[in-house]
């Protein structure tokens, strides 16, 4: 039975929890001692009861929501998540969030405190990256709340930074300076990339099981990325692309070079590790072909060209592997430099083709009376 009793010169707030364990907490007047038992005994009745000196801290909570909730199937999916995301979390964990949090009890995490860490971590690290990171947090603290742990998730009252995807495309003449510049196997696979929409970790993972070289078709099974083998992230991104001619010509002579069960291996036969290609082959080439930019990019470039060439946004979807034909158009209806310069001679073109047209006068004349 909850009481208050005075002890030792303060008054004590003596209850049980909904487990049975009693609890005594001291408080300097009477009247704090009777609130506190009578918001416990409310929020036991009503199921929110959190206890006040819970000792869990931001570790704990991160360990049993990776057991959970990553490992386990306690997600929206209902199953362990991707080894991927999983490397993704366990790397922004351990660089960005438990420095700072691991060792913190969660009761005492307060809102200024995640918006002082946050603006920290922009001043040497770009939106993405923070945002991932205070994702984290808010996930933990959500874990936490979940089971009583806490009353109050404090990364629900921060201001994420904000953060939207959007790359540009490489232009023609920009993968003809990689492609000038690159040796014979880094020059094929820049060119199966743009011309295929295959994203690294699925050309890393693609094997020559899956390349049809009668019919020049690559089937898109599997990929490989953060240092492991995974399922593609969706069913529309398993799919079918064809070669252009050459291409397919050209993998044919590669394969002959290549007899193992990758199509591109690493120089040991295993699977392309994304960093080491990135610092060892991709930065370097960029740098001699005077280019700034991603391999995604070659993704973005081969959209948008099949857009310009005046492909269906639903075809353009199926080979790219999105999941609707909005996102698609959205995300790579990009558009190249001299098509912009273009635009003025086009719109002329079509707008100035009638010369009796009332709409738009003819270049040069100057508007009449009444028009």
């Amino acid at each position: 039975m909850a009481c208050v009793r005075k002890r030792r010169g303060k008054w004590v707030a003596d209850y049980r929890d909904p487990t049975g364990r009693r609890h005594w907490e001291s408080f300097d007047t009477r009247k704090e001692a009777e609130a506190a038992v009578a918001g416990h005994t409310v929020a036991i009745r009503k199921g929110s009861y959190v206890a006040p000196n819970d000792q869990r801290t931001v570790q704990d909570a991160y360990d049993s929501w990776l057991r959970l909730s990553v490992e386990g199937a306690d997600n929206k999916t209902g199953q362990p998540l991707r080894p991927t995301t999983r490397a993704l979390y366990s790397m922004t964990w351990r660089l960005h969030v438990a420095p700072t949090w691991a060792a913190a009890k969660l009761r005492t995490v307060d809102a200024e405190q995640v918006v002082q860490w946050q603006q920290n971590l922009l001043v040497e690290n770009g939106p993405k990256t923070v945002l991932n990171a205070v994702q984290i947090l808010g996930a933990l603290f959500r874990h936490a709340r979940r089971f009583r742990w806490i009353s109050h998730n404090p990364v629900e009252d921060v201001r994420k930074p904000k953060y939207k995807a959007k790359v540009r495309a490489l232009t023609p003449d920009e993968i003809a300076a990689l492609i000038a510049n690159a040796d014979v196997d880094t020059s094929l696979f820049v060119r199966i990339g743009a011309s295929s929409g295959l994203r690294f970790g699925e050309l890393a993972g693609l094997k020559w099981a899956d390349v049809d070289l009668e019919k020049g078709i690559v089937s898109v099974r599997q990929q490989f990325t953060h240092g492991a083998w995974a399922e593609l992230k969706t069913d529309n991104a398993r799919r079918r692309v064809p070669l252009a001619r050459e291409l397919v010509r050209e993998l044919r002579l590669h394969k002959l070079r290549t007899p193992g069960d990758l199509v591109f291996p690493a120089s040991d036969g295993s699977p392309l590790d994304y960093f080491n290609w990135r610092n060892r082959v991709w930065l370097p080439l960029l740098k001699a072909a005077g280019v700034d930019g991603t391999f995604h990019m070659l993704r973005h470039s081969y959209a948008t060209a099949l857009i310009q060439a005046g492909e269906s946004a639903k075809t353009v979807q199926t080979l790219v592997g999105h999941h609707s034909a909005a996102f698609t158009m959205d995300q790579y209806a990009d558009v190249w430099p001299e098509q912009l310069e273009r635009a003025g001679e086009i719109a002329a073109r079509v707008l100035f083709a009638s010369r009796g047209s009332k709409t738009v006068a003819v270049a040069g004349e100057a508007p009449r009376k009444g028009a």
